[in-house]
């Protein structure tokens, strides 16, 4: 005869729900419009053919900032404690404790300054539950990872993304804005994972944004270049930023380049942008996004992050900053 069982043990999640006769749960997409108001709900989500923007120049595109802000070349940055490797012993055998993998030493620093051009960076959310980062490049315009688009909100007639430049820990020091339209190219793949979106409220006109400017295989290998993004790794809410990196070219497909990096990228910088500072033929130095954190892939048997670049990226800014004016 069995043991009647204690009240106080455990049971399956299987018998709780026989016992309270809950219906078993199922895949589900939140309503966007139970919690963004229906006049900031995306509305067009369209993709832009390439023989469109084959008719627009792919020159360099300088950024704007406004006359009282600072501009900044080494930001502020504030104390972290990395991650330690430690071991433990469990159940009598040795393990490795090990958090999850970047390119060792982590050379990522949290980003505390709000100067130029370090706050037109910011975090990414959208209705599909997706987040990641985003860059100004226009008075109105987002520039983020094709991939972070909310394709399953979309095919179900209600969506939404949001861009916060700099938001930190839940608050909104220079505002917020939904989007309004989604583009991006025809093609799929790696090479085109970019995205430009147009944003409700014209946060570059007020706080400054990117130039945007092709990756040149003249640079291959030059330490000239930064990171902003929100890594998962550490939480996603805060920005964190590694400069002193380099890249090199990989590969091109219609206008698209890829350009490899061992910059330290982990989940949640996907569409945050790989920028320099350009030295114009004026002298000036002007700040410009040079390709999109797409992925990591492993080429030629080695581990290494993607970044999205090419005459495209330019020729997908030009039409943005065109058609989606302040």
């Amino acid at each position: 005869m069995t043991a009647p069982k204690s009240p106080d043990e455990p049971v399956s999640f299987e018998e709780a729900q026989r016992i309270i006769g809950s219906k078993p749960g199922h895949l589900s997409n939140p309503d966007p419009s139970e919690v963004v108001p229906p006049e900031y709900l995306g509305r067009t989500a369209e993709d832009i053919d390439l023989d469109e923007l084959a008719a627009l120049d792919d020159g360099g595109l300088e950024g704007y900032r406004p006359d009282d802000a600072p501009m900044t070349a080494v930001p502020n940055f504030g104390a972290f404690d990395e991650d330690q490797v430690s071991e433990h012993t469990i159940a009598g055998r040795q393990w490795k404790i090990n958090p999850l993998f970047s390119f060792p030493p982590e050379e990522r620093q949290l980003l505390t300054d709000r100067s130029f051009p370090w706050r037109c960076a910011g975090l990414l959310t959208n209705s599909d539950g997706k987040a990641g980062s985003g860059v100004l490049i226009g008075g109105r315009v987002l520039l983020t990872a094709r991939h972070l688009r909310p394709d399953r909100s979309i095919s179900q007639g209600s969506w939404w993304v949001k861009f916060v430049p700099h938001g930190f820990d839940g608050t909104e020091p220079f505002g917020a804005s939904f989007v309004s339209d989604l583009r991006r190219p025809t093609p799929s793949g790696p090479h085109f994972d970019m995205m430009v979106g147009r944003l409700y409220q014209p946060l570059g006109a007020n706080i400054g944004f990117f130039g945007v400017q092709e990756w040149d295989d003249g640079w291959d290998g030059r330490p000239h270049f930064a990171t902003i993004g929100y890594p998962g790794q550490f939480g996603g809410a805060r920005p964190f930023f590694q400069s002193s990196c380099s890249g090199k070219e990989f590969d091109t497909e219609k206008d698209a380049t890829l350009v490899t990096t061992k910059a330290d990228l982990t989940k949640g910088n996907s569409g945050g942008p790989f920028w320099t500072f350009i030295r114009t033929s004026s002298g000036s130095l002007d700040p410009r996004v040079v390709g999109v954190v797409a992925s990591e892939a492993t080429a030629d048997g080695e581990r290494v992050n993607l970044i999205a670049s090419g005459d495209l990226m330019e020729r997908l800014t030009n039409w943005a900053r065109t058609n989606w004016p302040v």
